[in-house]
């Protein structure tokens, strides 16, 4: 019983008793009559109380129309975001993925709509691992299972101490995060209408500034050998968490925009065959979980974990 219901009962209550009492019993009927000042006042309180209950009541009403209409703003806007704006913005990660792969480990590079690494750039890189005797693998054929997983932490250690490819590395991030910027940009209008869209755009912001890290940290002036080898493994940590992240956003954002799925329920990303065993177990382990996820990136940056060997 609602708290409106209930005092519409007891007024109804109250005045069938006064009802009453005026009309069959003289001497209660009398006694209103012979106090005419607290005839009024009871009568006034009685019309108050039924006017302030109509009144909150329909106030109620009111509150609840408002909300229902904002709430199917908000289903309607969120739709719009999720059919546009959620696949638009995916490009950013999915650029980052196969640019830092390509960086480190060769093969295939599949251009993304403003995200093109000049052939000068490709041709240099290609260059340097052919000089220090890595062979390429493409990223395509891991995913496929055409390849297995080459291992990234030898191949890391060996060219994150070749000053010409921190070079190359910083040329080429430096054009990507700035791509990266101009499209969160130019899609935060529309991110911003949603509460969803908020909690992306913050992601983003946050995946943008860790990939700038990664091409300042590598810049090709500044020596990672020397003094200790804990240099050596924070960049191959920042390097491993920062394409970790960019696979998890990726296959979150392809999922929101609902135009793709592989298991009649939702998108998982063919790029999680390129991660390894620690980051893959990370981002399967959130598989299960039914609590909405404060950030969509793996890791961010309060997380603490210590640097982690990549087989």
């Amino acid at each position: 019983m609602t708290r409106q219901v209930a005092i519409g009962y007891v007024i109804a209550t109250v005045g069938l008793v006064l009802a009453l009492a005026d009309g069959l019993l003289a001497p209660v009927s009398a006694f209103w009559s012979a106090h005419s000042m607290l005839t009024n006042v009871v009568a006034s309180g009685i019309f108050t109380i039924v006017t302030v209950t109509v009144i909150e009541g329909w106030l109620r009403n009111q509150e609840r129309h408002r909300r229902a209409a904002e709430a199917e703003q908000e289903r309607r806007r969120l739709r719009i975001v999720r059919s546009v704006a959620y696949n638009a913005v995916a490009r950013g990660p999915i650029a980052q993925r196969r640019i830092m792969w390509f960086l480190l480990h060769g093969g295939e590079l599949r251009p993304v709509p403003e995200f093109r690494v000049s052939d000068g750039y490709a041709a240099e890189l290609r260059a340097i691992l052919a000089r220090l005797d890595l062979p390429e693998t493409s990223e395509h054929d891991v995913m496929d299972h055409v390849a297995d997983r080459p291992c990234s932490t030898a191949r890391f250690d060996v060219l994150a101490l070749d000053r010409h490819w921190r070079s190359l590395v910083h040329d080429v991030l430096l054009d990507v995060v700035h791509s990266f910027r101009v499209l969160v940009a130019r899609w935060s209008p529309l991110l911003l209408t949603t509460e969803e869209g908020r909690h992306t755009l913050t992601d983003l912001a946050a995946q943008v500034e860790e990939l700038s890290a990664v091409f300042v940290t590598l810049g090709g002036r500044r020596p990672v050998s020397g003094s200790a080898a804990g240099r050596l493994d924070a960049h191959r940590d920042l390097w491993r968490r920062a394409f970790a992240n960019a696979v998890a956003m990726e296959e979150k954002l392809i999922d929101l925009g609902g135009e793709r799925h592989t298991d009649g329920r939702r998108f998982t990303t063919p790029g999680r065959a390129l991660l390894p065993p620690t980051d893959l177990a990370r981002i399967t382990g959130r598989d299960a979980q039914e609590a909405p996820l404060l950030t969509w990136r793996l890791y961010d940056g309060r997380d603490s974990s210590p640097s982690l060997a990549v087989p």
